[in-house]
């Protein structure tokens, strides 16, 4: 029984020094908090050339049902035209995990490959139900949208081409639009 107390108290007090030295040894050097909304729309190719959504795992894997796990690479674009301009990918997996109404539990990646936000991405996590109108949180980002919270709101505008598209409004709050620099350890000397 005595060294499970001495066990205890070593493991209590190399935790409280592990946090000490996270909490003062580094400095983070975030910049700014800035706030940013992003207008694009989502454009995911079900079936056919340059299909873009992928069934990967579940009972039937030919045709979309509930236990279904889809995974994708999306274009993020401009405008809903499939020709407007390519800013991104969305990249995710989205498991049909409703049982009643094929809703998904989503995990995305937001990737910008042009413009202002080029190299950063953003990461959305949440349930999408059937509904035409969805709103999901924003969990964090990297780049110019370091430390990202907030929310985006989708809008499915067409679900007849084999696939859809969806517009998205993005409300994000963040650090790194200033080109903050990457935590760095400060050191006594």
């Amino acid at each position: 029984m005595t060294s499970f107390k001495y066990n205890h108290v070593s493991l209590l007090a190399l935790t409280s020094i592990f946090f000490i030295t996270l909490t003062t040894g580094f400095d983070f050097n975030l910049g700014t908090k800035q706030k940013t909304h992003l207008h694009f729309f989502f454009h995911e190719i079900g079936e056919g050339p340059g299909q873009t959504s992928f069934i990967v795992a579940g009972p039937n894997r030919t045709s979309y049902a509930s236990q279904d796990v889809l995974v994708y690479d999306d274009a993020m674009r401009e405008t809903a035209d499939p020709n407007s301009k390519l800013i991104g990918r969305v990249q995710g997996i989205a498991p049909l995990a409703d049982m009643a109404d094929m809703s998904a539990t989503i995990a995305e990646n937001f990737v910008f490959t042009e413009g202002e936000f080029k190299g950063s991405t953003l990461t959305m996590v949440g349930r999408l139900p059937t509904d035409l109108v969805v709103e999901r949180p924003i969990i964090g980002g990297t780049g110019k949208f370091r430390l990202a919270r907030g929310y985006g709101i989708s809008k499915t505008i067409d679900g007849s081409i084999g696939g859809f598209i969806a517009e998205f409004d993005m409300y994000v709050f963040h650090y790194g639009a200033n080109g903050c620099e990457l935590p760095t350890y400060v050191s006594d000397s």
